[in-house]
């Protein structure tokens, strides 16, 4: 029976025209995945020597709406030459992943319940992503629309395959591409940046004996901290790769921070107090 697989979060436009030749392997760029409704993401890390060859190694992002998103170092590294992006695993050889210079008409080894076939490029078309440019789109699979076509079989030069960055064609992985952010800007996926790792949009009310946060959840063009009691500390928000938005510090009072001028994308906020408690909360920024 034939797999359909319904992209509802984005709307594509076939042309022929105004194409580019993004990379993949890339900085300040995130690739959230999703695996039987858990969300992970991954990123690109330093580079490292294996071999005499130069690869970036990869980072895994796991997000927790209570103590911010954690960073796990990973062994997989990839590198990119002239359209062609390469996957070294820890004690496995290196194997070509991805081939953004086939032809329609030409084969590419797709691996399929663990035995590789031969899979036919069957043509080349392209979509309309949220920056206004035009990517190439890599179908493997004969269906007229992408929308009806089977994920693994599906390529976004500058993105990867609809199912995983490191297994673009292996069809029995389980996993979906669900979104694409790069500096900060969501590029390919849900609405809402805030949609690609949870599905908040609910009143998010936080309450210790020190303080409150009470905003809603995407925020908006600001929020507001509420000081329980006399208590002196700082407040720090750092976007999603570690860099520091925001800091100021407070004493007995509530504080306002605007929020109007943030890139839509997911923060950590983390407040300090003179009693040496730290306390950390997932912040979103939608779109407008």
């Amino acid at each position: 029976m034939k797999k359909i697989f319904f992209i509802s979060f984005c709307f594509f436009i076939y042309q022929s025209f105004g194409q580019i030749k993004p990379t993949i392997v890339k900085n300040d760029a995130i690739w959230v995945q999703e695996l039987v409704h858990n969300i992970f993401g991954y990123t690109f890390a330093e580079d490292t020597i294996i071999n005499n060859i130069t690869y970036k190694k990869l980072n895994r992002l796991i997000p927790n709406f209570d103590n911010g998103t954690t960073s796990y170092k990973t062994d997989y590294y990839l590198r990119e030459d002239s359209g062609s992006v390469y996957l070294k695993e820890k004690y496995e050889i290196e194997k070509l992943i991805y081939d953004f210079n086939l032809m329609a008409g030409d084969s590419f080894n797709i691996e399929h319940g663990g035995v590789i076939e031969k899979r036919k490029l069957y043509r080349i078309d392209s979509t309309q992503l949220n920056d206004n440019r035009y990517y190439k789109v890599y179908f493997f699979d004969s269906a007229d629309v992408i929308e009806f076509a089977l994920p693994e079989y599906i390529w976004i030069e500058g993105i990867g395959s609809l199912v995983s960055l490191i297994y673009p064609n292996e069809t029995d992985r389980r996993t979906t591409t669900k979104c694409f952010i790069e500096n900060n800007i969501k590029y390919y996926g849900s609405k809402h940046i805030a949609d690609c790792f949870h599905p908040l949009g609910i009143e998010d009310t936080k309450k210790t004996d020190e303080l409150t946060l009470n905003f809603t959840n995407p925020i908006k063009d600001n929020f507001i901290i509420t000081l329980n009691k006399k208590t002196n500390g700082c407040v720090a928000i750092y976007d999603l790769l570690g860099n520091i938005i925001y800091k100021d510090c407070f004493y007995n009072n509530n504080i306002f921070i605007h929020t109007i001028n943030w890139k839509a994308g997911l923060y950590n906020l983390v407040i300090t107090t003179d009693q040496t408690k730290t306390y950390t909360h997932k912040i979103l920024r939608n779109e407008y």
